[in-house]
């Protein structure tokens, strides 16, 4: 049986910017030109209604592309309105010509380069010329209704200078979003090398000094340390190729991150060192989802990193307890237990955790040693 599918107000975030500003300008242009037509044609004989309103028609349609080519799309919506005021100044009171901010204000907002202060000149040009317009025009004369020409000029220019005030707020608020990303994505990306290197070299370093200690052992340690190198080896290039994207023509590895599945072969390489370890799982499985997934690898990993570093352990027991509503991850060894300070690898851990709508515990273990506890959420 199909599911029924229901439409949410997100799905209009989900659309490509193409589609959605498309959607916006026949909106816009549904409202505006529906209020502009039947003005125009009753107050303007046929011989400039219909010219004015293919113009504006224009406009409406430029709108389209405010945000993937905000400077031609400006330009043409200037063009436009501008012939407009030329074939008759009337055209100042019909709300089509709100089309103008909103374009100018787009121009700004999420053009590149002298974008901005192309259409703040535009702008300006476009408002004296309106007022100029306005002012000589003999249909507004007749009206007997005048209007000062400075308070006009003023109102006009006031209305340019507030929607390219606003596009510019917003050009700083978004480089502002694109740069905590950025930041973001690399403290991310600290903290997975981090992850990475530090248990790997962990185990290297293990195999390494029992290989010296027992040379009738020292092939398969060396076969340890290989595999152990080339999957870090392998982790690290998969996470500079993300930043290698940064450049242009670069790709990023696209191997997928660890996850849960992967755990088996983790406790293996571990054992390998000469620490007994042993992965139970109590409840049934649920979907985390891969971030998710990656956050609870990432516990395990860095738990049993500490473990062969710091605890003096000889066992380790990894559970993984499932419930309804998430994912316990529990590494207890029988090592010292805790020093009363939190490394990096705990905070990176904590902040793996938190990220992800989780809660990291640590501390002693119940019949000694060190344990560490994350609780994950199921996400529906």
């Amino acid at each position: 049986m199909s599911q029924r599918r229901t439409w949410r107000p997100e799905a209009l975030a989900r659309l490509r910017p193409g589609v959605s500003d498309a959607l916006l300008a026949a909106t816009l242009s549904a409202v505006l030109g529906g209020l502009s037509a039947p003005v125009a044609l009753i107050t303007q004989p046929h011989s400039t209604a219909i010219p004015l309103l293919v113009a504006l028609f224009v406009a409406h349609l430029a709108l389209a592309a405010r945000r993937t080519r905000p400077l031609p799309a400006f330009l043409l919506v200037s063009l436009a309105i501008g012939a407009a005021l030329l074939i008759s100044a009337f055209a100042l009171f019909l709300p089509s010509t709100l089309v103008f901010p909103i374009a100018l204000y787009s121009a700004c907002a999420h053009g590149r380069g002298r974008t901005p202060a192309i259409a703040l000149a535009a702008g300006v040009v476009l408002a004296l010329a309106a007022t100029a317009a306005f002012a000589g025009s003999p249909q507004i004369q007749a009206a007997n209704a005048p209007v000062p020409t400075l308070l006009l000029a003023g109102g006009l220019l006031a209305v340019v200078l507030a929607a390219w005030s606003l596009g510019l707020a917003h050009r700083t608020r978004l480089a502002s979003l694109a740069e905590h990303s950025r930041q973001e994505e690399r403290a991310r990306i600290t903290a997975e090398m981090h992850d990475v290197i530090a248990h790997s070299l962990a185990v290297i370093v293990s195999q390494a000094k029992g290989g010296r200690y027992a040379p009738e052992l020292a092939g398969a340690s060396l076969q340890v340390v290989e595999d152990t190198a080339r999957a870090a080896l392998t982790d690290m290039r998969g996470l500079l190729g993300v930043l290698r994207t940064d450049h242009p023509g670069a790709t990023a590895d696209r191997r997928p991150q660890p996850g849960l599945t992967d755990l088996p072969d983790l406790v293996t390489r571990v054992r390998a060192t000469g620490l007994t370890v042993r992965l139970t799982e109590h409840g049934d499985r649920h979907a985390l989802g891969a971030t998710t997934e990656l956050a609870a690898y990432r516990v395990v990993q860095e738990a049993l990193t500490n473990t062969l570093r710091h605890a003096g352990a000889k066992a380790a027991v990894v559970y993984l307890t499932w419930s309804a509503v998430g994912l316990t991850v529990t590494v207890i060894d029988d090592g010292a237990g805790p020093n009363g300070t939190e490394g990096h690898g705990l905070s990176g851990m904590r902040a793996r955790t938190e990220a992800v709508g989780g809660r990291l515990t640590t501390g002693p273990g119940p019949d000694g040693g060190f344990l560490v506890s994350a609780w994950l959420p199921v996400r529906p």
